[in-house]
């Protein structure tokens, strides 16, 4: 995390709470912060030492209709947001305090929109979650929601959710009248 580290050894990081997803999947390697222990001990002794770098954020993994345009993920606790962070007794970076709080993450289509069975990941706080809400908006402005409740993302786990199916979730239509 040495491009987030002030002179003074704190750690500060922002995960966005807006996202436009890659058209890859994948996010910028230097956006997943990771943290490794080394033993001082064993590079005096002997001139070597391991590290076991350990990544700081949680990975949601989901896969979209190609007609959707935007998801929007709610939580009771922050997804994105500002924090400064602290090593634990693990060397892990963990978060110490948030600056602001990112609730809700708008995750936008790549250009050309999303591809049917790709699979798209975005990074997120760890953390015990009540409740979370996945809202899609597809391109007829319609939207599809479901609550999940009860959810613990681990740092560096994956979760992945398939929000292919819109039959499991609540729909509603938005449309606007002109005229009389």
């Amino acid at each position: 995390p040495a491009t987030a580290m002030d002179d003074n050894g704190t750690v500060s990081f922002t995960l966005p709470s807006e996202v436009t997803v890659d058209a890859t999947g994948t996010f910028s390697a230097s956006e997943n912060l990771s943290s490794a222990e080394l033993s001082l001990t064993e590079l005096v002794n002997d001139g070597t030492t391991s590290a076991n770098f350990l990544n700081a954020f949680s990975i949601i993994r989901f896969t979209l209709d190609p007609d959707v345009k935007t998801l929007k993920l709610t939580a009771d606790k922050p997804l994105a947001g500002a924090a400064v962070m602290e090593f634990d007794d693990n060397g892990r970076l963990v978060v110490d305090s948030f600056t602001s709080e990112g609730k809700e993450l708008t995750i936008s289509a790549p250009e050309g929109g999303f591809v049917e069975n790709a699979m798209y990941n975005v990074l997120v706080f760890p953390g015990t979650f009540t409740s979370l809400t996945a809202q899609m908006t597809d391109t007829d402005d319609c939207t599809f929601e479901k609550t999940v409740e009860n959810l613990t993302f681990a740092a560096a786990n994956f979760y992945k959710f398939n929000f292919t199916n819109p039959d499991n979730f609540d729909k509603t239509y938005s449309f606007t009248a002109t005229g009389r």
